[in-house]
């Protein structure tokens, strides 16, 4: 076996015209370049994979998020009602948090201000008599907001399931817009983990959960405060509708019967007469005009 021989190469170099350096060098240059070349592949690949990790969580939140708009468009009026339960049984849990945890010890007056300001602020409970006299407890605010969403109900028996799904689904909508920028924001500057010794993918499957969560609560709130705040007018006042005739110039008098005054006709308007210096004076005092009311 001779193919390789030492005197083979020599001929295939003197045919090419390269001598023993040239043909050691171009080697060395074709292994570098190819060695950069799997580099940069490996590289690409880490950075391809590594997006990859990121668009499988927000696929993961996509899911939770289009599975529940399709609950909520398409439930009936018994869907709508066990979600909006749902909504107040959430809110009212974090809310009354401080005061469940406050019974061992008391519950400040701090704490009983901040929780009667957050019900006001998400289910507007200071129209009713009894709110700023003390803390209601929860039974009384799940009264409350049971009687808030009733009159809404009977204001509007034919549409107000349809109000429910509307406002909902408006605040789905426009929080799930935001989220995503938020997400696109974290995603941009995840890197920067890697300089405090953490992982960027577990770190942005942390964060863009905890944004997940507080996105799916503001949807709760939001939607409550909404819902809450909504007064429907279905008595339009009388007067509204009544139409305003245009009083008359002409001024009527006497009684009711008699017939209109005609209006006065305009005099003439007369010229006054033009008096000369030297002649008399129109006063009848005798003398000239000059020397009397002309001077």
């Amino acid at each position: 076996m001779r193919l390789f021989g030492s005197d083979r190469i020599a001929g295939l170099m003197n045919t090419l015209g390269l001598e023993d350096g040239e043909a050691i060098e171009n080697r060395m240059v074709s292994r570098a370049i190819e060695g950069s070349q799997k580099r940069v592949e490996a590289h690409n690949f880490e950075i391809r994979k590594q997006l990859l990790d990121y668009d499988n969580v927000m696929n993961q939140q996509r899911e939770v998020i289009y599975t529940r708009r399709r609950e909520i468009m398409y439930a009936d009026a018994e869907g709508l009602t066990e979600i909006v339960d749902e909504y107040v049984a959430e809110l009212l849990d974090d809310v009354y948090a401080p005061v469940v945890e406050a019974k061992s010890h008391g519950l400040d007056e701090e704490t009983a201000g901040i929780v009667s300001s957050r019900l006001d602020e998400m289910f507007d409970l200071s129209r009713y008599p009894g709110f700023a006299e003390e803390l209601p407890s929860r039974e009384q605010a799940e009264e409350w907001i049971a009687e808030t969403l009733k009159a809404l109900e009977t204001a509007s028996p034919e549409s107000y399931h349809e109000i429910l799904r509307y406002f909902i689904l408006e605040t789905l909508d426009r929080n799930w817009k935001d989220h995503l920028l938020s997400m696109d924001h974290l995603r941009d500057g995840i890197g920067l983990r890697g300089y405090g010794q953490k992982d960027p993918k577990q770190e942005y499957k942390r964060e863009g959960f905890e944004l997940f969560r507080a996105m799916l609560y503001t949807i709760a709130e939001k939607s409550m405060s909404l819902i809450c705040r909504l007064r429907i007018q279905k008595e339009v006042k009388e007067e509204e509708f009544q139409h305003k005739e245009a009083v008359s110039e002409v001024e009527y008098q006497g009684s009711a019967s008699a017939e209109p005054a005609k209006p006065k006709k305009k005099l003439p308007v007369k010229r006054a007469v033009k008096v000369g210096r030297n002649d008399p004076c129109s006063c009848g005092s005798g003398k000239k005009f000059k020397n009397c009311c002309g001077k």
